[in-house]
């Protein structure tokens, strides 16, 4: 993570049991001082257990994000931990790919998850006018890490060597992947633009300049830069994952193009002998969107917006908000 973290695999099992005693004392606390009808918890993981085994008796709602569960896949010894899962009265998922996802891994009723998608600021992230003039800009945001891809991606505009092309690489790491990524684009330069993390404000403005948007993850939910991007009118190069496809598989191919992915070893880890394969479609990729942009660098957005609509902020809420009455009617 790019901040200072540990990672729950390396975990004692002391550490673990204090880890959840802590959210417990905090959450009775908290359900002392607010006596709420509905908890609401984030993530298929120990937090979310605890909640529900200090308070078995409030209604209980929970959000996945995926990387939790990535983490039940990566960590088989902490299984034993989050069986409670079961006892939780409605699960939220980002898509129907996800909601398969749960009711598989965790053995739920397709019945008790509800699939509510993921929102975005509409106000922050709209379209801006894209200039005809090179060299063009592409971005990417997120984590620069193996799993984003980010490596690959940096290859591939090495491999490529288009003057047309400039790359914006916008967020942070930390470890030995963030430093080849780094390093990587150092080398790259000028033709490479390093951000590091950023607010919203100003990866919305880089976006309204940007002419493509590019993720090329080896896992993903329901990633909604994507749909940041889309509404700021930027074409999409993405990984053809099954959240990317399942959100963006209304989107006019004049403005979306899938990466097919290689192998992988795991949830995020490709098959080392498939990597070099993947950075070249990665490139090939990055030329055919930018052949696109150069003939019209403002594709028209009424797609994106028959794609981004169900995803504004006040969308998603009614989903939820139906979630919480549906669970206290229930219980």
């Amino acid at each position: 993570m790019p901040y200072p973290s540990s990672r729950f695999s390396s975990l004692s099992e002391r550490q673990l049991d204090n880890y959840c005693k802590v959210f417990e004392s905090t959450i009775k606390e908290v359900i002392q001082r607010f006596s709420p009808d509905v908890i609401h918890s984030h993530h298929l993981w120990l937090a979310t257990v605890a909640a529900r085994r200090t308070c078995p008796d409030l209604p209980m709602v929970t959000s996945c994000h995926s990387t939790d569960i990535r983490q039940y896949l990566q960590n088989a010894h902490l299984r034993n931990r989050i069986s409670g899962i079961k006892k939780i009265e409605r699960i939220l998922a980002l898509s129907n790919t996800q909601r398969d996802q749960i009711a598989q891994v965790h053995s739920v009723d397709y019945e008790q998850i509800d699939v509510v998608g993921g929102g975005y600021d509409t106000d922050r992230f709209n379209p801006g006018e894209k200039r005809r003039e090179l060299p063009l800009q592409f971005v990417y945001a997120g984590k620069l890490s193996m799993a984003k891809g980010v490596p690959m991606l940096l290859q591939a505009m090495a491999l490529l060597n288009d003057s047309r092309i400039h790359l914006h690489l916008v967020g942070s790491g930390t470890g030995e992947e963030s430093k080849r990524c780094l390093q990587l684009a150092a080398q790259l330069a000028p033709k490479v633009t390093v951000h590091g993390a950023v607010s919203q404000e100003d990866l919305a403005t880089l976006m309204r300049k940007s002419h493509v948007f590019v993720l090329p993850s080896f896992f993903e939910g329901l990633p909604l830069v994507l749909l940041e991007a889309l509404s700021s009118g930027c074409r999409i190069i993405c990984s053809d994952l099954h959240g990317c496809k399942e959100l963006l598989k209304n989107g006019d191919p004049d403005i979306v193009d899938f990466i097919e992915l290689p192998n992988m070893v795991n949830v995020d880890t490709p098959v080392p002998d498939q990597i070099d394969v993947f950075i070249k479609r990665i490139a090939g990729s990055l030329k055919k969107m930018a052949d696109r942009a150069m003939i019209n660098p403002n594709p028209s957005s009424q797609n994106a917006k028959k794609i981004t609509e169900s995803y504004s902020w006040h969308s998603v809420f009614s989903r939820v908000e139906k979630a919480y009455h549906d669970v206290c009617k229930t219980t």
